[in-house]
């Protein structure tokens, strides 16, 4: 039966063709692989951190929410500093602003924003540095504030001013001066301006300013009932006067302005405090007393003049 079998040839091998996948050789790089596994591990908690933190800054800012829903009043609002000055009326007008503007959402910045603008625009306001919120959820303010310097006299009554001229909201009467106990200007013949916030303009207003800043720390301060600024020498500025409770005591021109017609101010101020030194008062006891001539020189209303 071995006619069944097919014919072998023993000495001749069969070859087999490699196939050309098998001819290439393997170049696999280990450290590839580590790098792309590194990159991706990144990728990987790259992502999770910023997964968990949107969570956990809508879990706090819900639990903020919940925690202070309530509406922002008056007693939320602090001022910092608050100044001894301010009246307990002009520092409810302030906070009132604030807790208006403000939102109860303690992630709401630009409400915060907008509470500052309104409130830098309050004519008692010279600067709004910062609104804050505080961790129990009170609005913190720091700001710097006008401090009313003097009264006018106007004809609607009188006006308060800053030391730089700026009117503040409030129209007193005469009755509200011990109350108010800040000094008096009289004579103001310039305009008030229509808002408050603005400069009064006039140059008898800065003269006076500048003489109530020369004499406000003086011991004898106290005894001047009103700086008049209603006469003009005769190339039109201001000649002050400043009135007491019997008398008077004539300065003469501005502080810085006396040169060369009178004795300077450093001079008109050292002549002031003699007079008050020697006579018990600045209008050697209800007298006129002249400061601008060459010589102090103090009248009796009825009578003569004498020097000191």
């Amino acid at each position: 039966m071995s006619w069944f079998l097919p014919f072998t040839n023993p000495s001749k091998p069969k070859r087999r063709r490699r196939s050309s996948r098998s001819r290439r050789k393997s170049h696999w790089d280990p450290q590839r692989t580590i790098l792309g596994l590194k990159l991706l591990a990144i990728i990987g908690g790259t992502a999770a951190i910023l997964i968990g933190w949107v969570k956990l800054e809508q879990s706090l800012s819900n639990y903020q929410k919940t925690r202070y829903r309530h509406k922002i009043e008056i007693g939320d609002v602090e001022l910092k500093p608050c100044p001894l000055w301010m009246s307990p009326s002009v520092k409810e007008q302030l906070q009132l602003i604030v807790a208006r503007w403000v939102s109860s959402d303690p992630m709401d910045q630009n409400s915060l924003s907008i509470a500052a603008g309104m409130l830098d625009q309050s004519p008692w306001v010279l600067k709004v540095s910062q609104l804050s919120r505080k961790v129990d959820g009170r609005i913190a303010v720091t700001a710097t504030y006008r401090q009313p310097l003097a009264l006018i006299a106007s004809p609607a009554g009188l006006r308060l001013i800053d030391n730089e001229g700026v009117l503040l909201p409030g129209i007193y009467s005469h009755g509200h001066l011990q109350l108010i106990d800040l000094p008096l200007i009289t004579g103001v013949q310039s305009p008030a301006p229509d808002e408050c916030g603005r400069l009064w303009s006039g140059d008898e207003i800065q003269a006076a300013i500048a003489l109530i800043t020369l004499l406000g720390q003086e011991s004898y301060a106290n005894q001047i009932t009103a700086y008049d600024v209603s006469s003009r020498d005769v190339n039109g500025l201001p000649r002050l006067t400043l009135y007491t409770n019997r008398g008077m005591v004539r300065w003469g021109l501005p502080p810085g302005l006396e040169y060369p017609k009178e004795p300077d101010y450093a001079v008109k101020k050292l002549w002031l405090k003699q007079v008050a030194q020697t006579r018990g008062s600045i209008d050697a006891g209800g007298k006129i007393v002249d400061i601008y001539g060459q010589t102090i020189q103090i009248y009796h209303p009825a009578a003569g003049s004498q020097s000191l």
